[in-house]
């Protein structure tokens, strides 16, 4: 089993002429036969995101789709009502990318509901993090001491140059999770070394990335049989309390 935990997706839209984004389910599903994906978390794009649509679309190809929302938490008033209404929907975590969004993820004032309602709904949490100031791994850590029963998945480990702190976060804290998607091989070998691989999930940040890549950087970098098994498909899908 096969589980691309990182894949962005939604209709075609853009701020930029240049710069059209969109990902829609024929060709996630296109792409997912060609490389041999079994299933795929969809996030939403940041610029215009529809968590609604999200559900919708996982509840169109229930097999293959497993549905993230977004919260900008500065867009969400009631923001516990809004994720129970997720929830409710299906959507199985919420995404935070705080530095597009203008807050530090640490930040209980704005953020301390979010993360109170994913802990009453069993959702994870997947937050952005790398060297700008509002997504550092030492912040996550600070939440997940702060919510003790919090799963925080940390998106790209901490990549560029955080990469480092990132692992030595997820060795003090359980609670973490290293997703090496668009990270390099290097960062890869340095989490193997010090994290079981039951905490490291594969995803490809598709369509930015190809997912054909970053397959095969985790083809290279792991031999155990039992770790790939877990990073490729059982971390995540253990996780988000699926059938594995």
């Amino acid at each position: 089993m096969i589980v691309n935990a990182h894949v962005h997706f939604g209709l075609l839209w853009g701020p930029l002429e240049n710069w059209p984004v969109g990902y829609t389910a024929d060709e996630l599903l296109r792409d997912m036969d060609r490389d041999g994906i079994d299933k795929a978390v969809i996030i939403p794009f940041i610029q215009n995101y529809d968590n609604e649509f999200m559900a919708k679309s996982a509840k169109e190809h229930p097999d293959r789709l497993i549905a993230f929302a977004m919260i900008n938490p500065w867009r969400h008033i009631n923001r516990k009502d809004d994720i129970k209404r997720y929830a409710d929907l299906g959507i199985k975590g919420i995404k935070l990318k705080s530095p597009w969004e203008g807050y530090n993820l640490n930040d209980d004032m704005i953020l301390g509901d979010v993360y109170e309602a994913c802990v009453e709904h069993g959702m994870p949490v997947l937050v952005h993090t790398g060297d700008d100031v509002a997504c550092t791994p030492l912040q996550c850590e600070e939440v997940v001491r702060t919510y003790t029963e919090i799963t925080l998945i940390m998106a790209h480990a901490g990549f560029r140059n955080l990469a480092d702190e990132a692992v030595r976060v997820a060795k003090r804290n359980k609670r973490i999770i290293l997703d090496l998607t668009a990270a390099t091989s290097q960062q890869l070998r340095d989490a193997l070394r010090e994290i079981e691989p039951e905490r490291i999930v594969f995803g490809s940040d598709s369509p930015f990335m190809d997912e054909r890549v970053e397959l095969e950087k985790f083809s290279v970098v792991i031999d155990d049989e039992h770790a790939k098994k877990c990073i490729m498909g059982e971390t995540i899908l253990r996780i988000l309390k699926m059938h594995v």
